[in-house]
């Protein structure tokens, strides 16, 4: 019996060694390829990074070009809206003053015409000299 449980340590033992060497053996092994996982992530990282900077720069330049068309095409509205109001205005004046003179001399024009035909021919002659 004391046989038997001297085999029984002694495969216990076998089995505790075998199980710390496993340990050690898995330890090593994932110490060796974790770290060359970590360096493909580090470098995946790193081109995620690049790329993420790359988007940036990109949006960045895109956002300029955007605000540039956009100072341009307000740039041009505004000339035209001026342009188109300077119109406006100037043909408006015409109007008006068009307006004024046929308003102002219209009555003189009609007290003429109450005139005898030699009166008529004779200022007509005046102002058209």
């Amino acid at each position: 019996m004391a046989d038997k449980s001297s085999k029984n340590e002694n495969i216990s033992l076998y089995l505790k060694l075998g199980f710390l060497g496993l340990l050690v053996f898995l330890g090593l092994w994932f110490g060796f390829f974790g770290k060359k996982g970590k360096t493909q992530s580090s470098v995946l990282s790193a081109e995620n990074e690049i790329k993420k900077s790359d988007n940036i720069e990109n949006l960045k330049t895109t956002a300029q070009d955007v605000v540039n068309g956009s100072q341009d095409l307000f740039g041009q509205v505004l000339g035209e809206s001026t342009r188109a109001v300077n119109d406006i205005v100037s043909q408006s004046i015409n109007n008006v003053s068009n307006l004024l003179i046929d308003k102002t001399t219209q009555p003189i024009v009609d007290q003429i015409k109450k005139l005898p035909q030699s009166q008529q021919d004779e200022i007509k002659k005046n102002i058209c000299n």
